[in-house]
């Protein structure tokens, strides 16, 4: 298994975020004493805060792996809800400006959607992101995405952690509670974002392949028998993106 930095950072960030945040919280409500005599600025203070600069991004790595799977399986199961709306599903109904796709009939004709719903639109957007698996400037939109997720996982948990503490401690303030909800909804908002623009970027580069396959056709570069695909093609069991890609490929000498 190999990790590219950006994979690791994604882990590393949301981790050391949640430990920082939990840290802060636990001194506010005296669970952590940093006075003079603690064990904890005696700790600071030595050699061991050598070894400890060394430990804790491995620590936040783990907390922030742990973090990644929840989220992911908390955003499967959001997307089984009945009326959740996919971002995928979102970017292709083309109702919001902020992710617009150049010739999105086009798109849809292409890809062999009429009428977006959340299945259809899922099985287009994993055809498109397996085409593009390749394509750095895709995988750095991915990147965000999950980091977006991630962080905003951290902060639901730890407005969880200040609900609970608002209960079983007086010295935290309801101020601490609202807050923390408050930067909750931010960042579920930016995740939600994140993930749009994300989808918006997979179509928009799937398209430009279409476009560029087309034009290749008119020059005579490709066999020009390939037909488009119909939208009673693309219920089938193989991948319509793929196959037409692949399709359109100049023919090796």
């Amino acid at each position: 298994m190999t990790y590219r930095f950006q994979d690791i950072l994604r882990m590393v960030i949301p981790g050391l975020y949640l430990i920082t945040l939990c840290f802060i919280l636990f001194v506010w409500v005296g669970w952590i004493d940093v006075s003079e005599e603690s064990t904890i600025l005696s700790l600071i203070k030595s050699s061991f805060a050598n070894t400890m600069a060394l430990i804790l991004p491995f620590i936040g790595f783990v907390i922030g792996y742990i973090i990644n799977v929840g989220s992911s399986y908390f955003e499967r199961i959001i997307y089984r809800i009945p009326k959740a709306t996919r971002p995928s599903a979102y970017v292709l109904k083309g109702k919001n400006d902020n992710y617009h796709i150049d010739n999105l009939n086009q798109l849809k004709v292409f890809i062999g959607i009429d009428k977006v719903d959340n299945d259809k639109a899922n099985k287009a957007f994993q055809s498109a992101k397996e085409a593009l698996r390749n394509d750095e400037n895709i995988n750095v939109f991915y990147a965000q995405s999950i980091l977006a997720r991630n962080l905003a996982g951290c902060q639901v948990l730890f407005t969880i952690l200040c609900l609970i503490c608002l209960f079983i401690n007086w010295r935290l303030s309801l101020w601490w509670g609202i807050g923390s909800f408050l930067l909750c909804v931010i960042m579920v908002y930016n995740w939600w974002r994140q993930r749009c623009v994300y989808a918006k970027y997979v179509f928009a580069a799937y398209n430009t392949l279409e476009d560029q396959s087309s034009t290749s056709n008119e020059k005579g570069l490709i066999d020009t028998d390939v037909q488009p695909i119909t939208p009673e093609a693309s219920t089938s069991k193989a991948c319509p993106f793929i196959a037409y890609y692949k399709a359109k490929q100049p023919a090796q000498k």
